[in-house]
C-alpha cells in the first residue's frame, strides 16, 4: 500500500501547480518574498485541500474544500467567545 501511495505522490508532482511540501519547507527561507506574494493573491474560493473516501462502499469519491468553511468556523468561534484584536490564543490549550 505504501509503495502505491509513493508512486501516486510522484505522479502527482509531475502535474503543473503541485509542489513537494518538504521541498517547499526547505526552500521557504530563500523564498519569503514569493510566499508573501502568493498569500496576497489567494482567494477564499481557492481549494484548500481535497477529501477522498476509500471507496469501501463502492466507488471512491473526492470533494474539494475551499477556505470558506474553516474561515466561517473560526469567525463563528471568535464572535461567540467575543474575541478582540488584542486577544491571543494560548498554544497550551
Amino acid at each position: 500500500m505504501y509503495k502505491v501511495q509513493k508512486t501516486m505522490y510522484r505522479e502527482l508532482l509531475e502535474h503543473k501547480g503541485f509542489v513537494d511540501y518538504h521541498q517547499l519547507l526547505r526552500q521557504a527561507s530563500d523564498r519569503t518574498a514569493e510566499i508573501v506574494q502568493r498569500m496576497k493573491q489567494q482567494k477564499c474560493t481557492d481549494v484548500q485541500y481535497i477529501c477522498q473516501t476509500s471507496g469501501g462502499a463502492g466507488i471512491s469519491k473526492s470533494a474539494q474544500w475551499d477556505h470558506r468553511a474553516p474561515l466561517a468556523s473560526a469567525n463563528f468561534v471568535a464572535k461567540t467567545l467575543s474575541f478582540t484584536k488584542t486577544d491571543q490564543l494560548n498554544p497550551c490549550l
